[in-house]
């Protein structure tokens, strides 16, 4: 099984080179957020250390994944569509089939593409889960963009890039 956060932007996430995703993702607090997600922090250093972007060869595949434990282990798969493609058509119709939400509704249409963040489940326990919402997180605030989290609720970034529930009506 796999699990997935999507990440509806209005600019592409592939041009950005893999050196700056990957500091970006190195300057993330990696104590606290695992704190807040409940994982193990002796796992902390050795995600840092491995933590690689690799990204297609070529920029012909819409992908690019990171490696942030041992070699033999699952990366993180990142894959971008733009929305008009025949996949990006086909994912975006079957949300809008389950979508209730008028606001998330209202603003997809203000997006050309769309990434998927693939976790297997043992990801969900460790390091993984951390860097694939950190990934989610980057990706929308370089592409102003949604996000719909594991949890199955839509979410956009406030002016401190932290997460925010579509619908809180608080904000």
């Amino acid at each position: 099984m796999v699990y997935r956060i999507l990440v509806f932007t209005q600019k592409s996430i592939l041009s950005i080179p893999q050196e700056v995703i990957q500091d970006d993702l190195l300057k993330v607090n990696f104590h606290s957020l695992g704190e807040q997600y409940g994982l193990d922090p002796s796992q902390v250093e050795a995600a840092k250390s491995n933590l690689e972007v690799h990204m297609s060869k070529d920029g012909k595949l819409p992908y690019f994944f990171i490696r942030y434990n041992q070699e033999q282990m699952r990366p993180i798969v990142v894959h971008e569509w733009e929305l008009v493609s025949d996949k990006g058509k086909k994912i975006l119709g079957d949300l809008l089939h389950v979508i209730d939400d008028p606001e998330v509704i209202k603003r997809l249409p203000g997006f050309n593409y769309l990434m998927e963040i693939e976790l297997a489940p043992s990801q969900l326990k460790d390091m993984g889960l951390l860097l694939a919402y950190e990934i989610a997180r980057w990706a929308a605030a370089q592409g102003v963009g949604l996000v719909l989290g594991l949890d199955k609720t839509w979410y956009r970034l406030n002016r401190h890039q932290a997460f925010i529930p579509i619908n809180d009506n608080n904000i």
